[in-house]
């Protein structure tokens, strides 16, 4: 069995990365960092379909509210479309030019890419690493996945950058200086200091930065997954396919019959007359949920709180009985979700739905790869009044329930771990077996490790052995 090595990149990043800056937003003035809080303000960049954004090389610009870098080892790595500039083109400028600069600059020249990082005054990290475009033309108006990487100590051959093949490096330098500061928040598109300097003409599609040194990690030639189906069952191991008849696509969320029974939380924002929350997540001709605000309800919502993390794919909605129907439903609203009830972040936005019926239902589909909490219907404004009312709600995702277990022969990769040291490897079993709420019992050997958890899932119960074999990486 083998894994493409792109995918390790993303799967690294899930695990490790201290900023991801997907591009995929599509629309709007904001691009979003996945794992944090931060944002950058788009000026005058434009989105792409598939293609992230597009900087015209003349003033756009994105400025980020984080100095995205950090002090100490790190890796970069960007997708990007790049057009060859006259003289400067600023990635990333995480400088300026004073007597105190400091900072990263990710930078195209007219003869090649290149990365430096100050500490102060100029004072450079390590001799700026380039790849002329004689070496390899990057500017040839293709994408192309850029790697850069330090482990932030003074060294030979210890700064690289990678295009495009990761098992060896376009570029090296030496790392001479080993703290560097940051101090001031990056800039894509343009030199720091603003001003339309070193304009970049070109896209990025992908931004992600990590504060360790990933090149070992990504050039590892196995890579443990987790064997989720190997199941200690009347004490021999055997491999487990949970009753196919239970991983169908359904309403994730239980008929209520209060906002916490019989399991999860039912909210809203507020609520109109006599109604409450959980009214929408019972599956009759009630009146269902409402509420009153504004000129067109701005800022409701209305959601549910799941018992563990779920991964939603699909809302469904549907609108009162009466002939306010299409006054009182979502004109604009959006799908956020959330893991604390108070960071939301918004997985769709859905405009212009102005046709709806007397009790009608209507179905979404978004893309959503993580599993939260919580998740909400976020209504932006109302077809034409100022109540927001619903009758129904359903959040639509894969039943992972275990029940009614049939045992036969079956392998479930559930995500790749680096074997890369040990270091890495104990770091990376760690961070997966907690993210299936289980723990290792005892010294990592080898690639076989066993965890004894209950499983109390619907009607089953049964002792789990957490199993890791290893697979190719090409």
């Amino acid at each position: 069995m083998t894994v493409n090595r792109q995918d390790i990149i993303e799967h690294l990043a899930e695990k490790y990365s201290i900023c991801w800056y997907k591009f995929d937003e599509g629309a709007g003035s904001i691009i979003r960092d996945c794992k944090n809080s931060y944002v950058g303000t788009i000026s005058g960049a434009t989105w792409v379909v598939n293609e992230g954004l597009y900087f015209d090389g003349v003033n756009d610009s994105v400025l980020l509210n984080t100095r995205l870098t950090p002090i100490g080892a790190m890796s970069i790595y960007m997708r990007l479309k790049a057009f060859k500039p006259s003289s400067w083109g600023e990635i990333i400028g995480g400088t300026q030019a004073t007597s105190s600069t400091n900072g990263i600059q990710f930078c195209l020249s007219s003869t090649g890419l290149f990365v430096d990082f100050y500490h102060n005054a100029w004072n450079a990290c390590f001799p700026r690493v380039t790849v002329p475009y004689t070496t390899f033309n990057i500017c040839d108006g293709n994408f192309h996945d850029v790697l850069f990487t330090w482990d932030g100590k003074v060294g030979n051959n210890n700064v690289k950058l990678y295009i495009d093949d990761y098992s060896k490096p376009k570029a090296v330098s030496n790392g001479k200086l080993a703290r560097q500061w940051t101090g001031m928040n990056a800039r894509l598109g343009q030199w720091n200091s603003g001003g339309n300097a070193n304009p970049f003409k070109g896209n990025i599609a992908n931004l992600i930065v990590f504060d360790m040194d990933i090149s070992n990690m990504i050039n590892d030639k196995n890579f443990i997954y987790q064997n989720k189906s190997f199941v200690l069952h009347e004490n021999k191991h055997k491999k487990f396919l949970p009753n196919p008849n239970y991983l169908v696509e359904r309403n994730l969320v239980p008929t209520m019959t209060s906002n916490t029974e019989p399991e999860g939380l039912a909210f809203s924002k507020s609520v109109y007359s006599n109604t409450q929350a959980y009214f929408v997540f019972v599956d009759d001709a009630r009146e269902g949920h409402s509420a009153k605000s504004g000129t067109y309800a701005e800022n409701e919502y209305i959601g549910y709180q799941f018992s563990i993390p779920r991964k939603i794919t699909k809302v469904t909605i549907r609108t009162r009985n009466n002939s306010y129907a299409s006054s009182d439903s979502p004109m604009i609203f959006r799908v956020q979700a959330s893991d604390d009830m108070t960071n939301w972040t918004t997985l769709a936005e859905f405009a212009s739905i102005n046709n709806w019926g007397i009790f009608e239902t209507k179905t979404f589909s978004f893309k959503n790869d993580q599993r939260y909490l919580a998740y909400r219907i976020y209504n932006v404004r109302t077809v034409n009044r100022n109540y927001f009312v619903l009758t129904k709600l359903e959040f639509i995702g894969m039943d992972e329930e275990i029940s009614s277990p049939v045992w036969e022969e079956f392998t479930d990769d559930l995500g790749l771990i680096s074997t890369q040291g040990e270091d890495n490897l104990s770091k990376a079993l760690s961070n997966t077996l907690l993210d299936f709420n289980l723990s290792v019992a005892s010294k990592i050997s080898n690639v076989h490790y066993y965890d004894y958890y209950d499983i109390n899932l619907k009607t089953y119960k049964d002792i789990r052995t957490a199993r890791f074999d290893t697979k190719e990486v090409k």
